[in-house]
């Protein structure tokens, strides 16, 4: 029994085989089927037989693709066969092919090298954007590199890398070094000037201080009385200064020397150019600036010596705007205390924005008490009186010293005194015109404060409507107003939503156009100078606008520069001032004849000729002359028994009787005592004869 079971076992394995090697085998071999009953009956015999007919096959197909029952089938060379592969997706019922691995034959090289890479399978996509890879495709069977990235040589990314490292640290050491060669050069101080090169030209002020005057200069030289700035000398260039005394040592900070560096090298038509500063010498805090020949506009617009046309207008404002856009589009960003006293007119009749940024620094020092205002006006007193103590009183030393020792109690006095005002000028007519046309939060900090505050771009375009507004209607701000203005400044500063907001009026345009004989200006420009004064800053327009509506609503009547309408001006004003000289010079003349007649009825003709060429008369002594003496015999009884206008008349007639005697004989009249005159003739005369009246 269990031999019969071994041996059909046997049989049962041996006809799987055969099943499995008829699947391989081809058509032509005819192999037989066998089922499970038939290979009951093989014998011993027949299954030696397929064993010999299954490796004779073997060894005659090798390796390669047959086809067989289920299709095209591979065989390895250990006669094994290949199959393909394939992937399913089932989801909601459905079956979908995701990839098919179609097994072939591999590289013949590497066949020959190795048994197990004589096949391969090579995968084929069927359902697309199904993997997680960053395009949604089958990835690689193996990375480019390796799965441990040996396969790749990797030495020239380190080379790049290594570059990269290298030139970035050459870069961060070149900007480190730039910067410290930048430092170097805040620390320069290209702007600071010597204080023994800067000579003031100061003078006297009689009246106020603040004012100029025409009185003595010191160190010889004259400043120009025209310009209202303080004038000195360096280097062969006039400058206009504002000075401090110092309190102690300055320092600048990293922050103020950059702005000083940019100070000194800014370049523009329309912005003046800062020359210098000198400090910690002789206890003194100068800045210089580079001094402009016809002065401020203020100076210029305001001189009723000077007439301005609209041409001369239209250039000065458009020339503040392109000062204040090149400002503002700078690394400088901002002016900080634009006004007209700080809108400077120079030789071409350009104007040039000046103090741009000093102003913050200088408020800065004030702030923290490092300088205070130079009190020039005491210093002046105290001299003046040294001087009448020297010359009046014997004890004039002792009287010095005393002003000394009152100077040095001033000097105390001022340093628990400094305020906004600098220069020590006139409070009402110079500091405060400065401060009345900032805008209002830039007064709020002045007044609490009482310093500076530092500038923003939208308080500059508040000033440049004040600007504007002087130059167009040559009008101060708040002219109608009789408030001083410390007063005015005060309601700016405390104008709240309840009340009315203060800003300066436009003049009516009719009566402007009538008294200027020029069209009125339109309203869009007033519109945008009443933008410029908005309570807000932020809804202030910007540079940008405003340049464009100023160029869009200003024009030139006249071709040419400002020189050439000057040019033409001067003309036009030297020919009228011919015809003034020439009407003038027959006036004259005609005046000259009459002096020489009424010279030469009271004088010799002679003695008048040489008076009149300023030779001295000497006396002539003749041979002969002949004097005639009158005299009114009974004057006084006459007067009294005439009328005034019979005396008077009586007289006219007889002095028309001399002066007639006297032209005809080339007499001279003298006049005696009381009421006696007297004539006399030269001796050449010898053929005339002298009538003489007596009248009772």
């Amino acid at each position: 029994m269990n031999a019969n079971t071994n041996y059909e076992a046997q049989v049962m394995q041996m006809c799987i085989d055969d099943m499995k090697i008829r699947s391989i085998l081809p058509k032509e071999l005819n192999l037989k089927i066998f089922t499970m009953e038939s290979c009951n009956r093989f014998s011993g015999v027949e299954h030696a037989t397929y064993l010999h007919y299954i490796k004779n096959a073997s060894v005659y197909f090798g390796p390669g693709c047959n086809n067989g029952t289920s299709g095209e089938v591979l065989m390895n060379k250990k006669s094994i066969r290949v199959p393909s592969y394939a992937t399913y997706l089932v989801k909601n019922g459905t079956i979908k092919i995701v990839v098919e691995l179609s097994a072939r034959i591999g590289d013949k090289q590497k066949c020959a090298m190795s048994i197990d890479d004589c096949t391969e399978h090579v995968a084929h996509e069927i359902l697309p954007h199904y993997w997680s890879s960053q395009d949604g495709s089958l990835p690689v069977e193996m990375p480019k590199c390796g799965f441990d990235g040996s396969l790749c040589d990797y030495s020239p990314v380190y080379i790049t890398i290594g570059t990269i490292v290298f030139v970035v640290c050459v870069i961060l050491l070149g900007i480190c070094l730039y910067k410290k060669a930048k430092e170097r050069e805040l620390y320069d101080m290209t702007w600071r000037i010597p204080r023994e090169q800067l000579k003031l030209l100061e003078h006297d002020r009689k009246s106020e201080i603040g004012s100029i005057s025409t009185g003595s200069w010191t160190e010889g030289d004259k400043a120009d009385v025209r310009i209202s700035a303080n004038q000195a000398i360096c280097n062969s260039v006039k400058v206009s200064y504002k000075r401090f005394q110092q309190n102690r040592n300055l320092t600048f900070s990293k922050p103020e020397l950059a702005k000083l560096k940019e100070l000194k090298f800014v370049e523009n038509e329309n912005l003046n150019k800062l020359f210098g500063i000198c400090f910690n010498q002789q206890n003194e805090f100068l800045v210089a600036w580079v001094l402009c020949q016809r002065g401020s506009l203020e100076d210029v617009i305001f001189n009723t010596d000077i007439k301005i046309s609209r041409n001369f207008q239209v250039s000065f404002a458009k020339d503040v705007v392109k000062g204040l856009y090149f400002l503002h589009n700078s690394p400088i960003k901002y002016h900080g205390l634009l006004c007209i006293q700080n809108c400077l007119v120079d030789s071409s009749w350009s104007i040039k924005l000046t103090n741009f940024g000093t102003e913050e620094i200088i408020a800065n020092k004030l702030k923290h008490n490092e300088i205070r205002p130079f009190n020039m006006g005491s210093k002046i007193k105290k001299k003046s009186e040294e001087k009448e103590a020297e010359n009046n009183d014997k004890d004039g030393k002792e009287r010095k010293r005393s002003n000394r020792e009152q100077d040095d109690e001033d000097d105390e006095d001022d340093e628990s005194n400094i305020n906004i005002f600098d220069n020590a000028k006139d409070v009402r007519s110079i500091t405060d015109k400065k401060y009345l046309q900032q805008a209002p939060e830039i007064i709020r900090e002045l007044i609490n404060a009482k310093f500076l505050p530092p500038g923003s771009q939208s308080a500059d375009i508040y000033a440049l409507g004040m600007v504007l507004y002087q130059v167009l209607f040559k009008l101060d701000p708040f002219y109608e107003r009789e408030d001083s203005p410390n007063k005015i400044m005060t309601m700016i500063a405390l104008a709240g939503e309840d009340d009315k907001i203060i800003r300066p009026t436009f003049p009516n345009q009719q009566t402007l156009q009538t008294a200027d004989g020029e069209e009125s200006y339109n309203l869009q420009l007033l519109s945008c100078i009443e933008a410029c004064w908005l309570e807000i800053p932020e809804m202030r327009p910007n540079i940008k606008r405003i340049r464009t509506l100023v160029n869009a609503n200003l024009k030139s009547t006249s071709s040419g520069t400002l020189v050439d309408q000057m040019m033409k001006m001067l003309e036009d004003y030297t020919t009228n001032l011919e015809q003034t000289v020439r009407s003038r010079t027959i006036l004259l003349e005609e005046a000259q004849a009459q002096a020489d007649r009424l010279l030469k009825s009271m004088l010799p003709a002679s003695i008048a000729e040489d008076l009149k060429v300023g030779r001295s008369v000497a006396p002539q002594l003749y041979a002969s002359a002949t004097i005639l003496f009158s005299d009114i015999r009974g004057f006084t009884q006459i007067s009294s028994t005439s009328t005034p206008f019979q005396v008077v008349n009586f007289l006219n007639e007889m002095f028309s009787g001399f002066d007639a005697i006297i032209a005809k004989h080339d007499a001279y009249k003298g006049k005696g005592k009381f009421d006696t005159w007297f004539l006399e003739g030269k001796n050449e005369c010898d053929t005339w004869a002298l009538g003489g009246a007596s009248r009772k």
